[in-house]
């Protein structure tokens, strides 16, 4: 199992641009369901919440994956003959019995199997040209900063202000926290501000980053030297999120 980043991310600017910014991701995940509707400009705080509570959101909802990625998986080895027909064609044989009837199962399958094998190479040779990466691991890399993408699991509202309007997320990602998903949404919004405060399951990390200058201040932890226990971790866990709040409310800096 991969360690778990645990992060808080917060967005901040004119209510407007916040609203406007949540609206994008619900209108690209939900937009064709006839039941939704988007936040109203002029929504209050309780509204906002119950709309992000209603309908699920995930990081890919501003950045969705593009479909090649998810038809061919070119992340793992293209399955040999054997494979292929278990899980494509779902033939209920046993290894050994399809190698016993590997010549007659190639002759029934074998043209299918080309054509499954020409489809792999032709679409990892488009994902790499076109995206600079072949398969859903790297892409996910690529764009999110961490292997799987992840649901927004709570909303909360740190500032309510009209002009400096405060809102975080909560979120869980596999092995290390969404810091390029973060930087990609400040260079698409720059009228917003984005950062996000993490810390990992084994202690490998905990600080917070700024969505315009990346890792910068995101602190690694070594434990074995800093002898840091549970206790202490949560100590300064605790504190560096009242830093990285304040931060994003504007009135800290950090050293």
């Amino acid at each position: 199992m991969p360690n778990w980043s645990f992060n808080t991310v917060a967005i901040r600017g004119a209510k407007n641009e916040v609203i406007n910014f949540l609206n994008e991701g619900l209108k690209r995940t939900h937009g064709r369901k006839k039941s939704f509707s988007p936040i109203a400009e002029n929504a209050s705080t309780a509204e906002i919440k119950e709309k992000l509570d209603k309908y699920g959101l995930s990081l890919r909802s501003w950045l969705p994956m593009p479909r090649t990625f998810i038809q061919w998986d070119t992340t793992n080895s293209m399955k040999n003959f054997d494979w292929w027909l278990q899980d494509t064609k779902r033939v209920s044989l046993s290894w050994k019995e399809i190698q016993e009837q590997l010549e007659e199962l190639q002759k029934q399958y074998g043209e299918e199997y080309q054509k499954y094998c020409d489809g792999y190479n032709k679409a990892k040779q488009h994902q790499l040209k076109k995206y600079g990466v072949a398969g859903w691991y790297d892409y996910n890399c690529m764009t999110l900063g961490t292997k799987w993408n992840s649901r927004i699991e709570s909303w909360s509202f740190q500032n309510e202000n009209e002009d400096e309007f405060l809102i975080t997320f909560y979120c869980e990602t596999a092995w290390s926290l969404p810091d390029r998903w973060v930087c990609k949404m400040q260079d698409l919004h720059p009228n917003l501000h984005f950062g996000c405060f993490a810390t990992e399951e084994s202690y490998a990390y905990l600080g917070f980053m700024d969505g315009h200058d990346g890792m910068k201040w995101v602190e690694t932890m070594n434990t074995a030297k800093w002898e840091i226990y549970s206790e202490t971790y949560n100590d300064l866990s605790d504190e560096t999120f009242g830093h990285f709040i304040d931060y994003m409310n504007d009135c800290y800096e950090p050293a």
